[in-house]
């Protein structure tokens, strides 16, 4: 069973988010759809959706996610600033494409599945979590990190589901039992 787009995507991203920042999220306003595969209605979900989010010290944030890129597979972290713009995942495997006249297509195949995109980070982390459980490191995120994208992708999900903003104090930070 899916966790939905937000659970099953986007953690990844509201990870990452945070450890660009240092910030938190304060705000979230999701929009989603159902834009190529049906399936998803039938659970309540989207397989194309939007997110913007407000951080705590005022910064605006925009996610984009979709269940499939007939292209191949896309991700990528795009940041602009007041003295600069930065991308990390524009390459050569990315799928996208410039419809503009004489931009050559991306040099190489797309990325066909997230497993062949990070194959390298799963390994470094995998070694990572090797070192730490011999006692060779610490962690360099803990428990606290996976609660707040969870918190993070709940409430990104109820607002989805009833089309207005949701504050992030709005989830609560301790399971109740």
């Amino acid at each position: 069973m899916s966790g939905g787009l937000f659970r099953d995507f986007s953690v990844h991203d509201f990870d990452i988010l945070r450890w660009l920042t240092g910030v938190e999220v304060a705000e979230v306003h999701a929009m989603g759809g159902v834009r190529g595969f049906p399936v998803f209605a039938k659970y309540g979900d989207a397989d194309t959706a939007v997110a913007t989010l407000r951080l705590t010290d005022g910064t605006l944030a925009v996610l984009t996610v979709a269940r499939h890129d007939p292209r191949g597979y896309d991700i990528r972290t795009e940041l602009f600033g007041s003295r600069d713009s930065v991308s990390v995942g524009l390459g050569p495997r990315m799928p996208m494409r410039s419809v503009e006249p004489g931009v050559p297509p991306p040099a190489g195949p797309a990325w066909p599945h997230f497993m062949d995109r990070f194959a390298g980070a799963y390994r470094a982390e995998m070694e990572a979590f090797v070192r730490v459980a011999m006692g060779d490191g610490a962690p360099q995120c803990g428990a606290r990190d996976g609660v707040e994208v969870l918190r993070l992708a709940e409430a990104v999900t109820r607002s989805m589901h009833r089309g207005a903003p949701v504050a992030f104090t709005q989830i609560p930070a301790e399971a109740r039992t």
